[in-house]
């Protein structure tokens, strides 16, 4: 079986989807192959945590919006060949346009990172050039399917991957400490926070919370200034198993999720999960009363209602944590995850069209014979232009 040379695209933005795809570069690695991340850095710089880059090839390519395509993606090819990859696999958009517009010889694997149109559109609109489409969620795998049925034999299932650890734990003080991780955005349920905060307060239960988010607004400013709320704008991903650690539940009030690899993780690590109850989110997951709760979209109270029951009744949490532990690591070890990736990876004989015709992502200034510096200069005016319109 040959060495397999996987390189991977995606943008300087930390989060599930970079730890997942550090995950999977570490998996490739152990397994004897090799891995390449190549990020893409536009003009916000997030920051990655160097943690997960630790032990893998990377590299970072700059590039300003303005910038020509063409020599955004001359670079990014240049890369790829001189890694002498045999698979490259998308995560967002630079690495669909790159797809799209270059033909590539190389298998092209695509990740769907959640179940938002986004990434449906990205899949449907570069089907042509892509050899695999991994879904992060059952039913996302069904919708794609059912967007693209000629394709169903290269739409496969795949989770988030996990890191595999066990916390011995018990849950006994008298406050119950709960976690978020997320985006401070309406998507993913923040709002609701200070809601569920207040009304345990109103109730008389005392809750400590962890707020992992970057404060992108000033809306929340007060609630997450509040004593018994700590809030971090990152968490290095080393850090995360202390974070873990120190708290009894974890709340994912989002409208549209994937398969979140904080629950995933958060789950190995003993911390009950209190969900939207989405469709995506498998039901052989998180089993309502047994691995967490499955509760209405953007209902605080039926929130509040589980927090306090779970703040009443300590074994039942005990046992929730014990449960939610177990099924993690039981459907979710590094193993199991990493053996259906060398699956896909290993049978990396491209049968992609490449001369199939797709929308190329190149406008009339992405030509090879235009400067870089003089089509980012075009590009301004042009902006400054439509905007006096």
């Amino acid at each position: 079986m040959s060495e397999v040379r996987a390189c991977f695209i995606l943008p300087n933005v930390m989060g599930g989807c970079f730890v997942n795809c550090s995950n999977i570069c570490h998996s490739i690695i152990a397994a004897g192959g090799d891995a390449l991340l190549i990020i893409t850095h536009s003009e916000d710089w997030i920051g990655i945590d160097p943690e997960l880059l630790k032990g893998i090839k990377h590299v970072v390519i700059r590039y300003r919006r303005n910038d020509s395509k063409y020599h955004l993606f001359q670079k990014l090819k240049r890369h790829i060949t001189d890694f002498d990859a045999d698979t490259i696999v998308l995560n967002d958009l630079v690495d669909y346009q790159l797809v799209r517009t270059e033909q590539l010889s190389q298998q092209v694997i695509a990740i769907l990172h959640g179940d938002y149109n986004y990434y449906y559109e990205l899949a449907i609109n570069s089907a042509p050039r892509i050899d695999k489409f991994v879904c992060v969620s059952e039913l996302m795998k069904q919708k794609l399917v059912e967007l693209l049925p000629e394709r169903k034999e290269d739409i496969v299932y795949i989770p988030p991957m996990t890191r595999d650890f066990f916390i011995d734990r018990q849950t006994g003080g008298e406050d119950l400490s709960v976690l978020f991780v997320g985006r401070m955005t309406e998507e993913k349920g923040f709002q609701l926070l200070p809601k569920i905060d207040n009304a345990l307060a109103d109730d008389g239960y005392s809750v400590k919370w962890t707020v992992i988010a970057r404060r992108i607004t000033s809306e929340f400013d007060t609630w997450i200034s509040k004593p018994n709320v700590h809030h971090r704008e990152v968490v290095d991903n080393a850090d995360m198993l202390e974070v873990y650690k120190k708290n009894d539940l974890l709340l994912l009030p989002s409208t549209e999720e994937g398969t979140p690899l904080a629950l995933l993780e958060a789950m190995k690590a003993g911390v009950v999960p209190l969900v939207s109850d989405l469709p995506t989110i498998s039901t052989n997951i998180l089993m309502d009363g047994t691995t967490g709760y499955r509760l209405p979209i953007n209902d605080a109270i039926a929130y509040v209602s589980k927090i306090e029951k779970l703040y009443k009744n300590r074994n039942h949490l005990n046992e929730m944590s014990q449960n939610a532990a177990a099924k993690s690591s039981d459907l979710f070890s590094v193993k199991a995850v990493s053996a259906v990736w060398q699956s896909i990876l290993h049978d990396n004989k491209s049968k992609k069209d490449t001369s199939a015709v797709v929308a190329s992502a190149y406008d009339r200034l992405d030509k090879a014979w235009l400067p870089n510096s003089i089509v980012s200069w075009l590009r301004k005016v042009r902006q400054k232009n439509n905007e006096r319109i």
